[in-house]
């Protein structure tokens, strides 16, 4: 059987709106859980480190590297581990409004 080639595999999707937003959603989960593990290996951790840190195992933070959709509560404890913080801070057009994060101790 002949190989096919990319644009003939990718045709298909690239057709069908709601089968190319899922692939871009897959897509942008894993560039962003790899970026979690690339800021984790930035400040010298391994996942055995920070599950220490986090009083989880090293699986739940793999798991936390992976996961296509992290809680905001999840993603605080993660990045506290790493010894920083999270802001977020909403986007528009006309400009940018900072949101205020729930108490980390009424989350942890």
């Amino acid at each position: 059987m002949p190989a096919k080639k990319f644009r003939d595999l990718a045709a298909p999707i690239a057709h069908d709106p709601e089968r190319h937003a899922r692939v871009e959603e897959e897509a942008q989960a894993a560039i962003a859980a790899q970026r979690l593990a690339q800021v984790r290996e930035a400040r010298g951790l391994t996942q055995t480190q920070l599950a220490t840190q986090l009083g989880v195992t090293q699986v739940n933070v793999s798991r936390i590297e992976r996961a296509e959709d992290t809680h905001l509560s999840t993603l605080r404890r993660y990045i506290e581990g790493l010894g920083g913080h999270v802001e977020l801070i909403a986007v528009f057009d006309d400009g940018t409004v900072p949101l205020a994060l729930p108490d980390a101790e009424r989350n942890a």
